[in-house]
């Protein structure tokens, strides 16, 4: 009996081994492509994979491998098209989504990238490796995207404009070097060029021209320099006539050298407009060139600042021979500061300098010697809507004047400061008798205890900030009186005073006044009164300041820096080096 042939066994047979043959050659073709890849040559490992594939067509790995080497050889449509494969394939397998995420970033295509990264993070199993990898990888394309965005392509232009109007003048030329277009849009918005700030800044002449050039002239607002040496003043203000800055509306030129007749014509054509000018310190105009000159060419201008200027010219004759032959016209300065140190003034002269501001409402002036009593009558006078002064001298003068009737200024601010120490009682009380006074500002006076005690029985109730510094003999009843006056003080300062202790610190009238208060250099302080204040003041106390008070230990600066805070108490200590 012949046996029957097993033929399926053997086909079998066949078809394993020729299985197991396929699985060893395409492993070996992966090999050699992956051993390209490392070497770099990413199109021999391309045309590998690629055989590997057509062995094993959806195998993802060398989908991905492939994908990579496209993205190498920067063929992008070839490397997204291996990925959506993968994804498409295998849709829970992250390598997929993160090799579309990546390469669609390559292409700048941020959204797209961030479309993939989601729809991974919805496939992907949160235990899946590669999970926190696709939410890192999203956060940086979201990044991108912001980055990306231009938003001078994008804002009105009202808005532009307006982001702009709150950055620096320094600030607003550094954006011009992020880009084209915000370059373009600095040069050609005109509010760009409104304030030119060269302050504390190294500049020469071409510099200025060339923003000068951008500005146009016409919609410069504003100038300011420092420092500046006659070569260069001299070129700025050619600039500020030849460019037509004739809106110019404020003018800042401190401790500069102009060219006295330069610069009164450079005021003559283009100062119609100008509101405020500032010439501290500056070299080459005097006080006789400012009331013969500057005053009549800016008739708008409101505030004027000529702290310490010199004049380069020889006077032939006196200050008040000066004063006197000039005829009085008036203008519309609200504030002026003026510094006569360097002239002997008479009063009469004084007097007469301030009939040209009948609207003043802010006067700092620095003299050698006045008479108060004069003075303040020349104030009511002359100055009748005055509200601040802020007056520094060597030497006070109190001859009285019974002729004169009982008037009172109605000032709001008051700052007195003498060289040396001075006796109070050459003040008497006129300057301090009005009851709206909102600032007392007193430095180096004696005496001022009796002073001190007539304004607390008129009443401080709108005082809300007091300055005694060098004020020595005020005992701690004055002070008591006086902070118990005030109910609205919120910015307190009494330094190197005897009578300043515990039981004043106690006694202030309300709960959470004050904001700011400076007892330094107080002998007689301790931690107590420290520990009173604070209780009392803690809900609106923003700056405690007790330097060198010496019998305040440390255990109680601690304590208090504990219940306020680092920034808000200041505490040091001077060594006295013999």
């Amino acid at each position: 009996m012949y046996k029957r042939k097993q033929t399926g066994s053997s086909e079998s047979a066949t078809q394993k081994k020729s299985k197991s043959e396929v699985e060893e050659i395409w492993h070996k073709v992966f090999s050699d492509a992956q051993e390209a890849y490392k070497q770099s040559k990413f199109e021999d490992a391309t045309a590998l994979f690629t055989r590997a594939l057509g062995m094993q067509p959806d195998q993802v790995t060398i989908l991905d491998c492939r994908a990579a080497c496209f993205e190498k050889l920067k063929d992008y449509a070839s490397a997204l098209g291996d990925a959506k494969r993968t994804i498409t394939i295998a849709p829970r397998d992250a390598r997929g989504y993160l090799r579309a995420g990546k390469i669609l970033s390559l292409q700048k295509k941020f959204k797209g990238a961030m479309k993939a990264y989601d729809l991974g993070l919805k496939k992907v199993s949160r235990e899946d490796k590669r999970y926190d990898l696709i939410s890192t990888m999203k956060k940086s394309a979201e990044r991108a995207v912001a980055v990306g965005i231009d938003f001078m392509m994008v804002l009105p232009y009202d808005i532009k404009a307006m982001i702009f109007s709150y950055l620096s003048f320094d600030r607003r030329v550094q954006c011009m070097a992020v880009c084209k277009s915000w370059y373009a849009f600095a040069t050609s918005w005109s509010g760009m060029w409104r304030e030119l700030d060269f302050e504390n800044k190294k500049i020469n002449g071409q510099i200025v021209k060339r923003y000068m050039t951008y500005a146009q002239g016409r919609h410069v607002r504003r100038l300011t320099l420092s420092d500046a040496e006659q070569n260069l003043m001299e070129k700025v203000l050619k600039l500020v006539i030849s460019e037509d800055c004739q809106y110019l509306e404020r003018l800042d030129l401190k401790a500069c050298h102009p060219p006295p007749a330069l610069f009164l014509r450079t005021l003559r054509l283009m100062g119609k407009n100008l509101v405020d000018l500032n010439l501290d310190d500056t070299w080459g105009i005097g006080i006789h060139d400012i009331f013969d000159h500057v005053l009549k060419y800016c008739t708008k201008l409101k505030r004027l600042s000529i702290l310490k200027i010199q004049s380069v010219i020889e006077e032939d004759r006196s200050f008040d021979e000066r004063v006197q032959e000039r005829k009085v016209y008036k203008t519309d300065l609200i504030e002026l500061r003026m510094n006569l140190e360097s002239e002997q003034v008479s009063d009469n002269s004084l007097f007469k300098l301030l009939s040209y501001f009948p609207k003043l409402r802010l006067l700092q002036l620095t003299i050698r010697t006045i008479d108060i009593h004069r003075f303040y009558h020349a104030l009511h006078v002359h100055c009748p809507e005055l509200e601040s002064v802020i007056l520094n001298f060597h030497h006070i003068q109190s001859n009285p004047m019974d002729a004169l009737p009982n008037i009172k200024l109605s000032l709001r601010h008051i700052h007195l400061r003498t060289v040396s120490l001075t006796s109070a009682n050459l003040i008497k009380h006129n300057f301090l008798s009005s009851n709206s006074l909102q600032t007392i500002a007193i430095a180096n006076y004696t005496g001022l205890g009796p002073l001190l005690s007539k304004m607390a029985l008129i009443g401080l109730n709108e005082l809300q900030t007091l300055y005694l510094t060098s004020t020595l003999d005020l005992d701690q009843e004055d002070l008591i009186t006086l902070l118990s006056a005030c109910p609205k003080l919120e910015d307190l300062k009494i330094t190197q005073s005897q009578g300043m202790t515990d039981a004043v610190l106690a006694s202030f009238p309300n709960q959470n006044q004050l904001k700011r208060l400076d007892v330094s250099q107080s002998r007689h302080l301790t931690g107590l009164g420290l520990k009173k204040v604070v209780e009392s003041q803690r809900g609106s106390l923003q700056k405690l300041v007790i330097n060198n008070c010496h019998r305040i230990q440390a255990d109680a600066v601690a304590w208090a820096i504990e219940q306020l805070g680092r920034r808000v108490v200041e505490c040091r200590h001077t060594v006295n080096k013999r």
